[in-house]
């Protein structure tokens, strides 16, 4: 691995009361957080639009609480477009993502919580569930991108909504994947002793 490593935290977590399940034999879902509040659009993307990495449960509803079918979800990072989007200019956590460059990898970390007999069982750790290696990155975006990078990066959450709404042009970042990106088909334990391990530096 000869990039330098940036590790992101994903999709729902403890604060949240939807959950993303993992299952017996190592397999999981990965639900994304909320849409921001402040996004009005009848173009977004729902919990119910999303489609399941595993054919075992053949919908996503399933995992969620009841009132959360129809509400709008932030779908980043996209596994199928392998990109990732974040506020890198004005959101301390994301200051590190500056200095990302082609070649790097960004693994991204979620909680996941044991699911087991149609039901979740309370019990929940944090895994690896992918990683992109960074082809491009698209910094400080204000306004519309030309047409070329546009269709490259148009399926991100963020340019979603800033598309829908301009005032979404806020200067956040988008990093595009090649296709040696991957999102994991089996969770990785991202336990203390393997964190001492893999991170050298903060």
């Amino acid at each position: 691995m000869a990039g330098n490593v940036f590790l992101v935290n994903t999709g729902v977590n403890s604060s949240h009361s939807a959950k993303s399940p993992i299952f017996s034999d190592g397999t999981f879902e990965l639900l994304p957080i909320p849409e921001d509040s402040s996004v009005v659009s009848d173009a977004k993307r729902t919990y119910a639009d999303l489609s399941p990495y595993n054919a075992v449960y053949p919908e996503l509803t399933r995992f969620l609480p009841k009132n959360w079918e129809n509400k709008p979800c932030h779908h980043d990072p996209d596994f199928e477009s392998f990109t990732y989007g974040d506020n890198c200019d004005r959101v301390p956590k994301a200051f590190g993502l500056r200095s990302a460059k082609k070649g790097d990898f960004i693994f991204f970390l979620a909680r996941l919580e044991y699911y087991k007999a149609d039901l979740f069982t309370g019990i929940a750790d944090f895994y690896l569930v992918g990683y992109l290696v960074v082809e491009s990155v698209y910094k400080s975006l204000y306004q519309k991108p030309s047409s070329d990078v546009l269709s490259i990066i148009k399926k991100n959450a963020h340019v979603q909504r800033a598309l829908e709404d301009s005032i979404f042009w806020d200067g956040f970042w988008v990093f595009q994947g090649s296709l040696q990106s991957q999102r994991f088909k089996f969770a990785v334990p991202f336990t203390l002793e393997f964190a001492s391990q893999v991170l050298r530096q903060a």
